[in-house]
């Protein structure tokens, strides 16, 4: 009778085991992450612990344990969607990307130079010409993007904080090498004043603008299914205050 009952929970233990939904594991290298046999993305180190080496010298990175995002949390270009500000948390806005341009061509309203020219060529090191048009095998990808502040009181937005990244067929995220944030925003403030970032913007109660936001993508990201993604924390682990907008409708020059 023992042994029918040690046959039963084991059994039980099994079905219950296989039945819950593990989370997906990414492996980190030194070239990005690695979904399978394809590297699709690069992410920042732990800066709190101490990096580990493996035999040849190259630094050992921790696996992500990545999550998949909702459907309600995923939305399509022409889409009016509310986020919240960055300041005051509790404000909410009318986003809607409504439109999408990948070329090599420098589309920016104000002439080529100054900070574009810094976040372009030199950490990147991107071949342009002297109008910014790009040389290389990179494309720039440009978003027209309209904002509303749906309240009475002024309230901030900080475009650093939103990036350029890929969904694969499971709706899980992926970085990009690039885009993590943008190389052009325009109606953006006095970009020399040290207390705001070059991508912060003000709108007033009510007030709407709109964005021409620039990202710069390398040769192969433009292959992927792009997204558009605003959220308060990694790409890889949304939450249920993430929106994610499919960029569905990009048109390629």
């Amino acid at each position: 009778m023992k042994s029918y009952f040690l046959i039963g929970a084991l059994i039980i233990t099994t079905v219950l085991s296989g039945c819950s939904k593990q989370p997906k594991h990414v492996e980190q290298n030194q070239s990005g992450i690695t979904n399978g046999n394809k590297t699709i993305a690069k992410n920042d180190l732990d800066k709190d612990s101490a990096p580990e080496y493996d035999d040849g010298g190259n630094k050992i990175l921790p696996d992500i344990v990545s999550n998949p995002a909702e459907k309600d949390w995923i939305f399509s270009m022409g889409d009016h969607i509310e986020v919240f500000a960055f300041r005051p948390e509790n404000v909410k806005l009318d986003f809607c990307v409504e439109d999408a341009t990948v070329t090599k061509l420098y589309r920016g309203n104000e002439k080529y130079g100054g900070v574009t020219k810094e976040l372009v060529e030199n950490p990147l090191d991107v071949e342009v010409d002297e109008d910014g048009n790009l040389l290389s095998d990179n494309y720039y990808m440009w978003l027209s993007v309209k904002v509303k502040n749906l309240s009475k009181e002024s309230a901030d937005i900080v475009f650093n904080s939103y990036t350029i990244g890929m969904i694969d067929n499971e709706n899980y995220l992926h970085a990009l090498e690039t885009a993590t944030e943008p190389i052009y925003t325009n109606k953006i403030i006095d970009v020399n004043n040290t207390d705001k970032e070059a991508a912060f913007e003000t709108l007033q109660g009510g007030e709407e603008k709109v964005y021409q936001i620039g990202y710069l993508l390398g040769k192969t990201d433009i292959e992927n299914n792009l997204i558009y993604y605003i959220g308060d924390t990694a790409m890889e682990t949304p939450t249920e205050m993430a929106r994610i907008i499919r960029l569905d409708k990009v048109v390629k020059e």
